[in-house]
């Protein structure tokens, strides 16, 4: 579950210093922001995505090798996290889906006036794919590669001017202009911290017993003083 939630971290410029700052605490010895990560990770990622949706396309595609061992080759031992998300492939062994057609599985050529947004830093879809693989299909495609972003959401609201900026001039005018755009330095502090919000929901959860044990001794004191006023009278 760790290295999951590293794994997505990861993604976001904005999110990886969090997933250094777990890591960075854990080798000095605090594991809290580890802990609340094993706790909340099942609530985070039960409901991320569609898992039986990723399978049965993975399946489907061809892209599975059910002669491939993912999760040794995966996790090789010189690796911190490995590729948590890709070891769930041996998940999916017998998934009951068909092989779809091989004029399916290749890229298909198309002359639509394509914008490729991507950021350098991007993990979950980096932007040699889109050059490689997907750009030279596409006849009227344009690709704008942004400094120091990650994934969608940092496309979105790391520079919100911009990227608006971008879209409207390519839907009105073809033309992609990432003119607005600066680089993005990344910040490897955490704004929030894992390990600060562990401690903080333990002191909160402290701090609720505390008071609870407080109010049942003070009724039960005050019950208790009730009685021995009405034994004198």
């Amino acid at each position: 579950m760790i290295k999951m939630a590293t794994f997505q971290s990861l993604g976001y410029t904005s999110q990886a210093a969090m997933a250094f700052d777990v890591w960075m605490a854990a080798a000095q010895g605090d594991y809290s922001g580890m802990a609340l990560l094993t706790l909340a990770g099942p609530m985070m990622f039960a409901k991320a995505t569609n898992w039986g949706d990723n399978a049965a396309k993975a399946v489907s595609s061809g892209d599975y090798d059910s002669s491939r061992d993912y999760a040794t080759e995966m996790n090789p031992p010189d690796s911190i996290i490995g590729a948590p998300r890709a070891t769930m492939m041996d998940a999916w062994q017998g998934w009951p889906a068909n092989r779809i057609p091989d004029e399916y599985c290749r890229v298909q050529a198309s002359d639509v006036e394509t914008l490729l947004v991507s950021g350098n830093i991007d993990f979950f879809t980096p932007a040699e794919f889109a050059t490689d693989e997907l750009l030279p299909a596409l006849s009227n495609g344009q690709q704008v590669i942004l400094s120091e972003f990650g994934h969608t959401s940092d496309v979105y609201s790391l520079q919100p001017e911009a990227t608006r900026h971008l879209l409207n001039t390519f839907f009105a005018t073809g033309k992609a202009d990432d003119s607005l755009f600066v680089h993005h330095t990344v910040n490897f502090k955490a704004t929030m911290s894992f390990p600060a919000m562990a401690k903080l929901i333990v002191a909160a959860i402290v701090l609720v017993i505390t008071i609870v044990i407080a109010v049942v001794w003070f009724i039960a004191r005050r019950g208790m003083a009730r009685r021995r006023w009405s034994s004198r009278i």
